[in-house]
């Protein structure tokens, strides 16, 4: 069985993409290091993508964050506004009596 599977790993249906950006990486986009030339030149619009996604998260998490800071502050200030009712509250009663 493992013969098999080990077989099975060998065989390369598809050819390899790394021979042409081995050959093309100089004389197509004039660059020397080849993991730059791929990320820039060969995937340059899926690189913008996976940027935009990044800051868009980003965005979206400084945006939680800061709505977490509100709430906290608003419930504080809603306790102050609660205290004062009821300290209110118990000066009319004292006053009715």
């Amino acid at each position: 069985m493992s013969v098999l599977v080990l077989s099975a790993v060998g065989i390369s249906i598809y050819p390899k993409i790394s021979e042409y950006f081995l050959e093309n990486a100089y004389t197509l986009a004039h660059g020397r290091d080849i993991v730059n030339v791929i990320l820039v030149d060969f995937r340059g619009i899926d690189t913008l993508g996976e940027i935009t996604v990044l800051g868009i998260a980003a965005v979206g998490a400084l945006a939680l964050l800061k709505l977490r800071k509100e709430t906290q502050t608003s419930e504080a200030g809603k306790t102050e506004e609660k205290d004062r009712y009821e300290e209110y509250q118990e000066s009319l009663e004292e006053d009715m009596r």
